[in-house]
C-alpha cells in the first residue's frame, strides 16, 4: 500500500525561500549617433539598477534585486549566477522554476533557449540535471538507487493548453491532485536518458510553437510555453521509496502595447489572451504581498500553472528581461515594478515521497499465511464461478435488494448465514432468507468451504511438523557444537 510521506512526517518543518528575482538588460539595438536618444537605463552595480526619468534627465529611480546583468552579461554567467544552484533540489524530490518576463523584444526567448553558440537556461539546464543523476547513480551511497528523467512541453495559446509534443492533443485540461500537485492530464510525456533524445524531441516541438511578425518583433511569441522536466528517484530494495521533483522551465510571452505594435485581426486576438493573463498574473503577485484568503490562481491557465512556482512549493527564479531603448521605456517600467514585487514572494519547499509498506509485500508473509489466503482466494474465484453459471435472473423488488451475494463473503460468514438461513427456513419465515442462491449451490458451497477447510487444516499440520523438525534439527547441532 502506498503512502504519502513529507519532511513533515520526520519533525522537520518546510523551509521559507523567497523567490529569486534577476534583471537582464538587453544590449541598445538602435544606431548610435547623434540623433538616438540615450538609454533610459543603467546599471550601478551587479545588483543595482535606476531607470531615467522620461520627462526629467535629472530624475532617476533605483531598484535592487538579487542579481542584475548587463547588456554584455553572457548566457553562461546569467545560467551560473541565478539558475545551477536550484538544480540540486530536484535530486530530493523539491520542485524548482524558472521563468523569463518582460516586454516583447526583450530577449526573453534568447535567456532561455539562446543559439548554438549561446545556448540558453534550458539545454544548459537539461545537460546539467543529466550529468547530475549520472553522477548519483554511480555513488556508493545510491547503488540501490535509479533515476529517470521525462519531460513534457506545452504552450498556453489563447488560454488554451496545447502539447508541442504531440499536437494533436489540444485543450488539456489542468488538475489539483489530492496533495495539491498541479497536474496536466493526458500531456504527452518522453522519457529522456541522454542530450541527444532531449534534442530530438524539443526541437520539433519548439517549431510547433505558435510565432508571427509584429512591429517591434520579428518573431514574436504569441504564446507561453512551458516545459516541464520531471527527475524520479527510485529505490529498488524495500521500502521502495520514491522522490519526484519537478522543474519548469517556462518562456513567457510578452505584454504588449497594440498602439505600437500594429496588431490586427488574429494577432490582436492573441495579444489580447498575453496581457490578459499577464495581468492576472500581476494579480496573484500583489494577492500574496498583502496576504489575501484568495489567490486568484485559477483564473488564468497561466497562474493555474505557476501555481507551485509563486506561493507554493517551489524554488523560484524570476529572469526580467528589459530594453534600453526610450520607446521602451513604460514596458521597462512595468518589468520592474513587477519584478521589485516578485522578489517578496515566500514560497515553502519540501520534499514528498512515495513508499510502500512493508505489510504490503507478498516476499513479507509467513506460509501460513500464503496458505489460508491462497485457499480463500481459490473458494471466492469458485464460488463466484458457480453462482455465475447457476443463479436465475430475477426480478429486482424489495425482498432482493435484502439480499447477500456468497461469492464475495468471507468462508466464515458463509458458514454461519446458512446456518441461520436453514433455521429461519424450519420456522417459515420465507420472506427473511437472506441468501440468493439456490438450495442445490448452496450446498455446493458449503461442501467446497469444508474441503477448504480440511486443506487448510493439513496445511496447519505439516506446518507444524516442519516447525518440530527444525526445533529438532538445531538440538541435534547444539548438541554436536557442545561435544566438540
Amino acid at each position: 500500500m502506498a503512502k504519502r510521506v513529507s519532511i513533515l512526517d520526520q519533525h522537520k518543518k518546510p523551509s521559507s525561500a523567497r523567490v529569486r528575482v534577476a534583471v537582464r538588460l538587453r544590449p541598445y539595438m538602435e544606431k548610435e549617433d547623434e540623433k538616438a536618444p540615450a538609454a533610459c537605463v543603467r546599471g550601478l552595480d551587479s545588483q543595482s539598477l535606476e531607470i531615467v526619468n522620461w520627462r526629467n534627465q535629472l530624475e532617476t529611480m533605483q531598484y535592487q534585486f538579487d542579481a542584475f546583468y548587463g547588456d554584455s552579461a553572457t548566457q553562461r554567467e546569467i545560467y551560473m549566477g541565478s539558475v545551477c544552484h536550484i538544480l540540486p533540489h530536484l535530486l530530493i524530490g523539491q520542485n524548482a522554476s524558472v521563468f523569463a518576463y518582460g516586454p516583447t523584444g526583450a530577449g526573453k526567448t534568447h535567456t532561455m533557449l539562446g543559439n548554438p553558440s549561446q545556448p540558453g537556461v534550458i539545454p544548459r539546464a537539461v545537460r546539467d540535471l543529466l550529468q547530475m543523476t549520472r553522477t548519483a547513480a554511480g555513488g556508493h551511497e545510491n547503488e540501490n538507487w535509479t533515476y529517470t528523467i521525462t519531460m513534457s512541453y506545452v504552450e498556453i495559446y489563447q488560454e488554451k493548453v496545447m502539447d508541442l509534443l504531440e499536437p494533436k492533443n489540444k485543450d488539456l485540461p489542468i488538475r489539483e491532485d489530492k496533495d495539491h500537485n498541479i497536474l496536466i492530464p493526458g500531456v504527452t510525456q518522453k522519457t529522456i536518458n541522454s542530450f541527444g533524445d532531449f534534442d530530438e524531441h524539443f526541437i520539433p516541438a519548439s517549431q510547433n510553437r505558435t510565432v508571427a511578425s509584429t512591429k517591434l518583433n520579428d518573431r514574436s511569441s504569441r504564446s507561453h510555453a512551458v516545459l516541464l522536466i520531471k527527475v524520479q528517484k527510485s529505490q529498488q530494495v524495500s521500502p521502495f521509496r520514491q522522490l519526484t521533483g519537478k522543474l519548469y522551465l517556462i518562456d513567457l510571452a510578452g505584454s504588449e502595447d497594440n498602439r505600437r505594435t500594429g496588431n490586427q485581426g488574429i494577432r490582436l486576438k492573441e495579444s489580447g489572451a498575453i496581457n490578459s493573463s499577464l495581468f492576472t498574473l500581476s494579480k496573484v503577485v500583489d494577492a500574496l504581498n498583502q496576504g489575501l484568503p484568495r489567490i486568484p490562481y485559477r483564473d488564468s491557465k497561466l497562474t493555474r500553472l505557476l501555481q507551485d512556482s509563486l506561493g507554493g512549493t517551489a524554488h523560484s527564479v524570476m529572469i526580467a528581461n528589459i530594453a534600453p531603448e526610450q520607446k521602451y521605456y513604460f514596458d521597462t517600467l512595468t518589468a520592474l515594478n513587477f519584478a521589485a514585487k516578485s522578489k517578496q514572494i515566500i514560497n515553502k519547499p519540501f520534499s514528498q515521497e512515495t513508499t510502500q509498506s512493508i505489510a504490503a509485500l507478498p516476499a513479507m508473509k509467513r506460509p501460513r499465511e500464503e496458505a489460508e489466503t491462497a485457499a480463500g482466494s481459490r473458494q471466492r474465484k469458485k464460488s463466484k464461478t458457480d453462482s455465475t453459471e447457476s443463479s436465475p435472473n430475477t426480478s429486482m423488488d424489495a425482498a432482493s435488494k435484502r439480499k447477500l451475494n456468497l461469492a464475495a463473503l468471507d468462508p466464515a460468514v458463509v458458514e454461519r448465514l446458512l446456518k441461520l438461513d436453514k433455521i429461519l427456513t424450519e420456522k417459515g419465515m420465507k420472506e427473511a432468507q437472506l441468501l440468493s442462491t439456490p438450495k442445490r449451490e448452496r450446498m455446493a458451497l458449503l461442501k467446497k468451504w469444508e474441503e477448504s477447510q480440511m486443506e487448510i487444516e493439513r496445511l496447519k499440520e505439516k506446518q507444524k511438523e516442519l516447525e518440530q523438525k527444525a526445533i529438532e534439527a538445531e538440538a541435534r547441532l547444539e548438541k554436536g557444537q557442545w561435544a566438540l
